[in-house]
């Protein structure tokens, strides 16, 4: 199956639970990313400082206004934007190499819905919610 993700990577290093944010440099950036298979797509926000991960499945968007709408939210903190096209989505050889094709380490999570990549090679979990946030943060 063929896949297409759009990665734009952020200047920001960030957790959503604690309203924190800091330079990414010396930190794991935060990411937004889209992932479009067959007549699905999906937009994935990783945040750097906690390695926490939003997924949102999204229902009749094209990969240009995917990518418009984030230029239109984050246009002053991209650092880049990365355009990989996986040609095997079953083989964890191939994402790999695509990924590597285009400068970026070969972590990603794969589950049998959507594709992430990963700035380094942490655990990303989903631990906050949009519409929460946590008072135990430090």
């Amino acid at each position: 199956m063929k896949g297409l993700l759009l990665i734009t990577l952020l200047r920001v290093s960030s957790s959503y639970a604690c309203n924190t944010e800091v330079d990414a440099i010396g930190h794991v950036p935060d990411t937004v990313q889209w992932w479009f298979v067959e007549n699905e797509a999906w937009r994935i926000r990783t945040f750097g400082l906690d390695h926490d991960v939003h997924i949102f499945r999204v229902v009749g968007f094209p990969s240009e206004d995917a990518l418009a709408s984030t230029r239109r939210n984050f246009a002053d903190i991209t650092v880049a934007e990365v355009r990989v096209e996986i040609e095997g989505t079953e083989e964890r050889a191939d994402i790999a190499k695509a990924l590597e094709a285009k400068g970026l380490v070969p972590h990603f999570d794969l589950t049998s819905r959507f594709l992430f990549w990963k700035p380094d090679d942490g655990e990303y979990n989903t631990q906050s919610r949009p519409e929460e946030a946590s008072a135990t943060c430090t």
